[in-house]
């Protein structure tokens, strides 16, 4: 856990923070039941906001972690509309037009990327240097 601890954000989403980068370094995790008594007085959730923060950590997490679960997806969305522009190109329009060039290299940027994003988290995690 110890190398853990600057990820750790400061707030309630600690223990979902902790739980996802368990489960991505494949850590074997147990669900067990806690009993707790209830709370008295106003809740400070806010919904929105807590949310949106709850969302952020997850994916800084998953980005530390396994950063390709991240930019695959979305080189694979940008790749699959690549691919349909392209076809559309050829059969509609009889010429490749910009909006397919940019396209495909919207995706190859994607993907190098996350290849680069990739090879950072694993050098980092390693404990390898990667700065000056």
């Amino acid at each position: 856990l110890v190398p853990l601890l600057p990820l750790l954000p400061n707030g309630f989403s600690l223990t979902t923070t902790l739980t996802v980068a368990g489960l991505l370094e494949g850590w074997r995790t147990e669900w067990l039941p806690v009993a707790y008594t209830p709370r008295h007085g106003r809740s400070r959730f806010r919904p929105v906001r807590d949310t949106l923060r709850l969302l952020l950590s997850l994916l800084r997490a998953v980005a530390y972690f396994a950063p390709l679960r991240l930019f695959l997806p979305a080189a694979a969305a940008t790749g699959l509309a690549a691919a349909a522009f392209l076809a559309w190109d050829v059969a509609v329009e009889r010429n490749l037009t910009d909006k397919t060039v940019l396209t495909v290299l919207t995706t190859l940027e994607i993907l190098l990327l996350g290849f680069l994003a990739d090879l950072v988290a694993r050098a980092v995690r390693r404990g390898g240097h990667t700065g000056s």
